[in-house]
């Protein structure tokens, strides 16, 4: 009986075991099931969206793209491409074919640029110059191109290539560029990397007080986006702002988003701002804002509306044009140290020829005075 009793309780046990075991199996095949339908949907929409590997970049991080015809240039951190020695350039075909352009650089670079013939890079690197370089598009061959920027291995923006023009932007963590003060954001030759007269007026203190992160174009307006909150010569600007793209004089417009902007697109009459914000133009707009350029109070929207008088050339080195569609009473020529320099009075409704003559280069107010009217005007004098 005792020797019974034994056997039922060991069938007892196998049958539990075989129980669980049975159950394991199920639910090992659910989720292995599960898992197959799972990766054949994975599987189905990447062949739906026809996605592409581009093959040999693995590792590394890639920082910006350029293209060029049927050729992708590649800017970043990596050390090899197809499994061929790169670094931190590269060209490729668009199907993906290593090509042999083969510059090098010995530090990660964070911007990349296609112009004509030239391929600009910025970065945190001194070799082979310090921050800012450009190389031949077609031999790889480094160019004279050198625009100096101090502080080499701090953080480098955007470019841009200034349109009719041979010349180009650069941003970054510099206060001077080829021994000249031009702090965070400059417009230079496209061939030798010479500054221009353009000046944003930005008071420098340290690197990190303004960080340039988008840059765009629109007919003579240069939109600056990013982290800073600082003075373009004198008018607060908070995240955003516009300049005149030949003086770098800030113009009306000032949305003061409550955070950086990271990217600026023009397209079609409209400007798109994305970001960090949850607030612009004093409404709640979450990350992306749209502003018709058409409405937007810059330097391209008849100046005569907003002030009876308009000057040109600005900047000049010789003389300006006044144009006024009134009679002013008196127009006077002040630098920044609020000294009056010179002064006309009674100037008839028209043009009339302004001379620069004995003005030291820099930034003075143009001040009119009309009946009861009166307003000022910045005037750059370069020479």
């Amino acid at each position: 009986a005792n020797e019974d009793r034994g056997d039922e309780t060991l069938l007892g046990e196998l049958t539990q075991l075989a129980a669980q075991v049975e159950s394991a199996i199920a639910s090992s095949q659910y989720r292995f099931g599960a898992s197959r339908a799972y990766h054949a949907l994975v599987n189905a929409r990447i062949n739906e969206l026809r996605e592409r590997r581009i093959p040999g970049l693995q590792t590394g991080t890639i920082s910006s793209l350029g293209l060029a015809g049927d050729t992708l240039f590649l800017a970043g951190y990596f050390l090899s491409v197809n499994g061929q020695p790169r670094a931190n350039l590269a060209a490729l075909t668009l199907s993906g074919n290593l090509l042999p352009w083969n510059p090098g650089t010995d530090i990660p670079i964070e911007q990349i640029l296609i112009h004509d013939q030239h391929v600009y890079i910025g970065g945190p690197f001194s070799l082979p110059r310090p921050g800012l370089a450009a190389f031949n598009r077609q031999t790889g061959s480094l160019l004279p191109w050198n625009p100096a920027p101090n502080n080499p291995g701090n953080f480098v923006g955007p470019l841009l290539p200034v349109p009719g023009s041979s010349d180009l932007f650069v941003s970054g963590r510099f206060s001077h560029l080829a021994g000249n003060a031009h702090p965070f954001l400059a417009r230079v030759d496209q061939l030798s990397g010479q500054p221009s007269a353009f000046n944003p007026g930005i008071p420098y203190s340290s690197p990190g007080q303004v960080t340039v992160n988008a840059l765009a174009q629109h007919d003579e307006d240069l939109f600056v986006g990013g982290n800073f909150n600082t003075a373009f010569h004198g008018a607060q600007r908070a995240h955003l702002a516009v300049l005149n793209l030949n003086t770098g004089m800030p113009q009306a417009w000032n949305p003061s988003p409550n955070s950086r902007v990271n990217a600026i697109l023009h397209h079609q009459g409209a400007v798109f701002i994305g970001g960090a914000f949850t607030q612009i133009s004093g409404q709640a707009l979450r990350l992306l804002a749209a502003y018709n350029t058409a409405t937007m109070p810059t330097a391209n929207i008849d100046k005569r509306r907003m002030s009876p008088v308009n000057i040109f050339p600005n900047p000049s080195s010789d003389l300006v044009w006044v144009e006024s569609d009134q009679p002013l009473d008196a127009l006077a020529i002040v630098d920044q140290h609020g000294r009056t320099i010179s002064t006309r009075y009674r100037l008839s409704e028209g043009t009339h020829e302004l001379s620069l003559a004995g003005l030291t280069p820099g930034t003075y107010q143009l001040v009119w005075q009309s009946g009861a009217r009166s307003g000022s005007t910045l005037l750059q004098v370069i020479r």
